[in-house]
C-alpha cells in the first residue's frame, strides 16, 4: 500500500478510507470550538486544510492561516497564555497586525521568540504558556532529557498528537506492508506522557496491540550511569520479556538500547523506530548490516520535547525528516535555498502551546511523494 500524509488527513476527517486494513480515529474538530479560537477564522482555516488534502492549495497558505489563528488565541486577554499576553501588551501585538502578516517570516518578526528558560521550572508551562481556558488535566506531558541544557517541560493535546501519529503512519506504511503489522505488538519504549499517547494512536490506526514501556526522561542525560540504569534497567527487562514472547511488529528505541538486547530477538521485529542525537545515515546503515539481514526495517525519528515527531527517510548518506504540519514547522529563512544548510526556527503552533525558537542546524530539503509540499530538514545537528 502507498499512502501519503494528505490522504491520511482526508481519511481521518473527511473521507472514508477505501484502502482497507487501516483504522482511522474518529477525531472531531469540535474539540477546537471550546478552546478560544476565533470561530470564523477557524472555519476558513479548516476549509483551506481540506483544500490542501485534495491538492487544491498549498501547505504554505494553510500554515500561515493556522499559525495566525493560534497566535490570536495565545495573545488574547480572555483565553491566552500569560507569556504571550505580556508580549502582546509590551510590543503592541494586535489581531490586526497578526492578520496583516503576509508570510511566516513576517509573523515571526511580529511575535518574536519564546523564552525557554521559563519552561525549566516544574510549573513553568502552567504559569506562562498554558492558555487560561484549557485544563492541564486534559493534556499529555512532554519532558526534555537535558541534552541541550536544563530539562524543560511542556504539555500537548490530543489533536497535535493525532497529526504526529498520521505523520509516522505515513512513513511506516510506505516501508512495511500493513498486513505484516496487523494484530502484532507495538513496544513503546520511551518517555511517559505525550510520546506514549502518540503511539497508542498509531496502534489504533494500524490495528496493533500497544505496550507501554515508559520511563521518566526529565533530565535523564544529566544523571549518572547508575541512576540511569535504575530507571531504564527494569524497562529493558520488560522489553526483553515481550521480545521473547514474539509477535512484535514495531519497537521504539535508541542504538544504545538495541546493542544491549540479544541480536536474535531484534531480528524477529518487523520494524524498529530509532531516535537519539547520535542517529545519522551511517548509524542506520550499520544497524541494517548488523540486525537487518533477516528483513528487520529501521526507521529514524527526529523528536523534540516541544514539537512532535518527524519521520525520517534515509536518502543515500542523509536522513530527511518531515514534520507533522501544521502543529510542528521547521522554518528556514527566505534566503535559504533547498540543499543549503542553516539554522532552522521551530514553530510549535497548538491550541495548548505556542513556541517559536531557533533550533538545530540542518539542510533544507524538498518534500517527497509521501509528504507532498511538506518541506523537511536533513541531518540536523545542535
Amino acid at each position: 500500500m502507498t499512502i501519503d500524509y494528505k490522504q491520511n488527513l482526508r481519511y481521518t476527517w473527511w473521507e472514508e478510507n477505501t484502502d482497507g486494513g487501516l483504522y482511522y480515529p474518529d477525531v472531531s474538530w469540535e474539540i477546537l470550538e471550546n478552546q478560544g479560537l476565533n470561530h470564523s477564522d477557524m472555519e476558513k482555516a479548516l476549509d483551506t486544510l481540506k483544500d490542501v488534502s485534495y491538492g487544491r492549495t498549498s501547505w504554505d497558505k494553510f500554515n500561515l492561516m493556522w499559525v495566525k489563528l493560534i497566535a490570536k488565541k495565545h495573545t488574547s486577554e480572555e483565553s491566552g497564555s500569560n507569556f504571550w499576553i505580556e508580549r502582546a501588551n509590551a510590543d503592541k501585538i494586535t489581531e490586526k497586525r497578526i492578520d496583516e502578516a503576509k508570510t511566516l517570516d513576517d509573523l515571526v518578526k511580529i511575535l518574536g521568540y519564546a523564552d525557554y528558560d521559563k519552561l525549566k521550572a516544574e510549573d513553568g508551562y502552567e504559569k506562562f504558556y498554558k492558555p487560561k481556558n484549557i485544563s492541564i488535566g486534559e493534556l499529555y506531558r512532554s519532558d526534555s532529557s537535558g541534552t541541550t541544557g536544563a530539562p524543560k517541560t511542556v504539555y500537548h493535546g490530543p489533536l497535535p498528537l493525532t497529526f504526529s501519529a498520521l505523520d509516522e503512519v505515513t512513513g511506516i506504511i510506505n516501508t512495511v506492508p500493513q498486513s505484516e503489522l496487523n494484530g502484532k505488538k507495538l513496544l513503546c519504549l520511551g518517555p511517559t506522557g505525550a510520546y506514549q499517547e502518540e503511539h497508542r494512536i498509531i496502534t489504533d490506526i494500524l490495528n496493533m496491540d500497544y505496550f507501554d514501556l515508559s520511563f521518566n526522561t526529565r533530565g535523564l542525560k544529566n544523571k549518572s550511569p547508575e541512576e540511569i540504569n535504575k530507571i531504564i534497567g527494569p524497562v529493558i527487562k520488560r522489553t526483553i520479556d515481550e521480545l521473547i514472547k514474539g509477535d512484535v511488529g514495531i519497537m521504539t528505541g535508541t542504538p544504545q538500547v538495541l546493542y544491549g538486547i540479544p541480536k536474535e530477538l531484534i531480528e524477529k521485529v518487523t520494524m524498529i523506530k530509532m531516535s537519539g542525537v547520535e542517529i545519522n545515515a551511517n548509524e542506520i546503515h550499520r544497524l541494517e548490516r548488523e540486525y537487518g539481514t533477516k528483513g528487520t526495517k529501521f526507521m529514524p525519528m527526529y523528536g523534540h520535547f516541544a514539537g512532535k515527531s518527524s519521520i525520517g527517510i534515509v536518502n543515500n548518506e542523509s536522513i530527511e525528516y518531515f514534520p507533522p504540519y501544521p502543529f510542528t514547522i521547521y522554518k528556514f529563512g527566505n534566503s535559504v535555498g533547498y540543499g543549503q544548510r542553516d539554522r532552522a526556527e521551530l514553530i510549535v503552533a497548538q491550541p495548548e502551546l505556542l513556541l517559536i525558537h531557533p533550533e538545530d542546524y540542518g539542510k533544507k530539503v524538498k518534500s517527497n511523494e509521501m509528504f507532498n509540499e511538506v518541506d523537511g530538514i536533513a541531518d540536523p545537528s545542535r
